[in-house]
């Protein structure tokens, strides 16, 4: 089971400017992301497991005896509990197999919990996961991007269909791509990208709408 959630008070750029706008709750579940002193020396003050943070801040994710079990007998995740407030860094920290994928997924809306309930600014994505979409950015490795097309097309397709203007997914797009340092690669086909260069432009996907809360696996 997860064993540690690390919040951080810090805004960090994550290797982009983000700071030009409005920060995004962003949750992230790697635990090479939290393996860090500034990690560790939060361990115990910033620690919630199980309990529910009582903090006046609004709250953009909640979680309350969150439950999932796959084949009826055995819980993957089992009694999750935790608030996190608009504009936090939030970490899940655990080993292989403790269920941090499973909390992102069900904050995305892609599967239901077995018992207890999750909301994303104010609305649960098990019944709305189509509200939760627009205002969310995910990043999860099964999300692929289209390797016939080039890196500037995939996030020109993805930002149509996300409901955004020609004009404000092309100016987006250049401003992303420029930030995460794939600009130069715009043009080639996203299926030659190496591992980092599609990592980034899956993170460019993610951010490119604006979301208000962020998702990382």
């Amino acid at each position: 089971m997860l064993s540690r959630c690390f919040r951080f008070r810090s805004k960090r750029r994550l290797c982009i400017r983000i700071e030009r706008e409005k920060w995004p709750t962003i949750l992230v579940q790697r635990v090479q992301v939290l393996g860090t002193k500034s990690a560790r020396r939060n361990n115990g003050r910033r620690r919630l497991h199980r309990k529910t943070g009582q903090r006046n801040e609004v709250s953009a994710i909640t979680a309350q005896d969150l439950t999932k079990s796959y084949d009826g007998k055995t819980n993957a995740l089992e009694g999750l509990a935790f608030n996190i407030a608009e504009g936090e860094t939030y970490g899940l920290l655990g080993r292989q197999g403790s269920g941090k994928r499973t909390v992102v997924k069900l904050l995305a809306g892609l599967f239901r919990p077995s018992r207890g309930r999750c909301s994303v600014m104010g609305v649960e994505p098990s019944k709305r996961p189509e509200v939760v979409h627009r205002m969310c950015g995910i990043m999860l490795p099964s999300a692929k991007m289209y390797a016939s097309m080039t890196g500037q097309e995939n996030l020109h397709f993805f930002g149509r269909a996300a409901g955004m203007s020609g004009d404000d997914v092309l100016s987006r797009s250049i401003e992303l791509m420029k930030d995460l340092g794939i600009w130069e690669a715009r043009d080639a086909l996203a299926g030659t990208y190496s591992t980092s260069m599609q990592q980034r432009l899956s993170l460019a996907r993610a951010l490119l709408h604006r979301p208000k809360v962020l998702l990382l696996d």
